[in-house]
């Protein structure tokens, strides 16, 4: 019936099973900027020794320089964000899921920590 958020709950459901879920937003917006800004805070309010990951995805949203080709995961990440409207990053300790659905529907941001 509603395939966006069952496509969702599915990803969140397989990755709770194995990872401990530390930030988990259900939020109704629909400008793309303002998403993006409470993501890049969530990111930030997470609390653990991340200090690189949120000063590298900053970064990388602020470039002026940001390609397409970019093999940056960070880049990566914001590439998919701003194309895709939805993304995901994976390194050894974190994993971020973030879906922009504008309108339509809730749009999320979940984060987990691999323990």
């Amino acid at each position: 019936y509603n395939y966006v958020q069952t496509k969702y709950n599915t990803k969140l459901k397989t990755y709770s099973k194995k990872y401990k879920l530390i930030s988990n937003i259900k939020i109704k917006i629909s400008d793309f900027n303002l998403f993006k800004n409470t993501l890049f805070k969530e990111i930030d309010n997470t609390n653990f020794s991340h200090a690189y990951l949120v000063s590298n995805f900053f970064k990388v949203l602020n470039s002026d320089n940001l390609k397409a080709n970019d093999d940056s995961p960070y880049s990566k990440f914001i590439n998919s964000l701003n194309k895709n409207k939805t993304s995901f990053y994976e390194d050894n300790k974190i994993i971020i899921l973030a879906e922009f659905n504008a309108n339509y529907f809730e749009s999320w941001i979940s984060i987990f920590f691999k323990e």
